[in-house]
């Protein structure tokens, strides 16, 4: 293998976690495993070698993106998982999908291929929030019209500020 090409591995070593607020789970799960993940699968496809035996697998990737985080924030008691009482989230991934398709093992895709534009149905403590790719009940005019209203007058507060100076 070469200097570098290390993926996560079950120990630990050679990724950074953050605990901030992704925008998505696809992104952290992506970034943690993977370039590194690649790289190292490559090297052993062209040297005709076995992948190492550590290489920290796709469904703990993504229970580190979904379970563990739940555990992590200190709310697995009440969701985190489909259990009666528990509020939950499910998100449905478009297998279909050019950056998905063929897909052979379902976690991998999700872990190593899809993102955000692969989710077709959302499902929010019970209420369905995007159906077939489509967020549902959101006005996207509105909330267009609201964000170019704020920076219309963030740029007209600048341009002021910049005037007197």
């Amino acid at each position: 293998m070469r200097p570098g090409s290390a993926a996560t591995r079950r120990d630990g070593r050679n990724h950074r976690l953050r605990s901030l607020l992704p925008p998505d789970i696809f992104r952290p799960a992506a970034a943690t495993n993977r370039p590194g993940r690649l790289l190292t699968l490559n090297d052993a496809w062209v040297e005709n070698v076995d992948p190492p035996a550590d290489l920290l697998p796709d469904r703990e990737v993504l229970e580190m993106a979904t379970v563990n985080g739940v555990a992590v924030a200190n709310l697995a008691g009440r969701t985190g998982s489909l259990t009666p009482g528990k509020r939950a989230d499910v998100v449905v991934i478009d297998g279909k999908a050019p950056n998905v398709a063929p897909v052979i093992d379902p976690v991998g895709a999700v872990v190593i291929s899809a993102d955000v534009s692969n989710v077709d149905t959302l499902i929010i403590d019970g209420v369905i929030k995007k159906e077939g790719g489509k967020l549902v009940g959101i006005d996207l005019d509105r909330a267009r019209g609201l964000i170019e209203a704020s920076r219309d007058y963030l740029v007209s507060e600048l341009a002021k500020k910049q005037a007197d100076a």
